[in-house]
Order: structure tokens, then C-alpha cells, then sequence
């Protein structure tokens, strides 16, 4: 019978193929002309009520350079636009065009319609246990 150990090598070895594998096929549901990180991006300025490009750099840990330009390639692409803020003018916010919601719910329904493909043989019960094992695993990475 195999011990805790051996089995999270196991799982370890498991889930990085999961991940290198969804990584591989989300490249490919993408459009050719944008990459998973600006897909993220868009994602994090759409769900964000209020977001300019210093909450950008902070929340992915990079410079305000380089958030400024990650940012100038979505802008670029007509996905996102900026606007001044009436309080401080010197405040840009940054919100999804049309075009970047458009952009966004396309890849997300294609996204979940590949996960839906993935899990075809796992029951909606097995689908909950998973779930609620990844809630247990990511209540655990939080810091105490």
C-alpha cells in the first residue's frame, strides 16, 4: 500500500502534466494574435471595477515599465482603452473595449466548452469532490 509520500510524488507528477497540457491547448484556443498572458491581463482589467496600470504591475509583481508596455500591446490590439480620471487627472483607468469583451467571453466559453470535454467521463458528483478538494488545497496555501 502506498504511503501519503508516494502518492503526492505521484499526484506531483500527475498535475504537471495536467498543467503542461492545458498550457499547450489553451495556446492553441487562443487567436493567433494574442498570448495567454494578455488574455489574463484582460481578464484581471475586467473583473477589477477600478484598475490602472500601477494596480497592474502590483498585482503581477512586475515594474511599472513593464506593466505599461503589456498593457500598450493590449491598446494596440483595440482590446482595452484609457480614460482620465475627473478627480486626479493625472490617474488613467483602464477599462475592456467591445472588441476586448468580445474577445474575453469568446475564449472563456470556448475554454470551459474544452474542460467540459476533459471531465465527459466524470460524474457531476466526482466534479463537486474535485472541487472541493482544490477549495481544501488552496484554503492550505493561505498563510496563517
Amino acid at each position: 500500500m502506498l504511503n501519503k509520500r508516494q502518492i503526492m510524488i505521484e499526484l506531483d507528477g500527475l498535475f504537471q502534466k495536467v498543467v503542461k497540457e492545458e498550457n499547450c491547448q489553451f495556446k492553441e484556443l487562443l487567436h493567433e494574435n494574442i498570448t495567454p498572458a494578455q488574455f489574463m491581463l484582460l481578464k484581471l482589467i475586467c473583473h477589477k471595477a477600478e484598475c490602472k496600470a500601477a494596480d497592474i504591475a502590483q498585482i503581477l509583481e512586475v515594474s511599472p515599465a513593464a506593466a505599461t508596455n503589456m498593457l500598450e500591446r493590449l491598446y494596440k490590439n483595440g482590446w482595452i482603452e484609457r480614460g482620465r480620471s475627473e478627480k486626479d487627472r493625472r490617474v488613467v483607468w483602464l477599462k475592456l473595449t467591445p472588441s476586448g469583451k468580445e474577445l474575453l467571453t469568446d475564449v472563456e466559453a470556448r475554454r470551459i466548452d474544452l474542460m467540459l470535454e476533459r471531465f465527459k467521463n466524470v460524474t457531476e458528483e466526482e466534479m463537486v469532490f474535485i472541487k472541493k478538494i482544490f477549495l481544501n488545497v488552496l484554503n492550505n496555501m493561505k498563510p496563517d
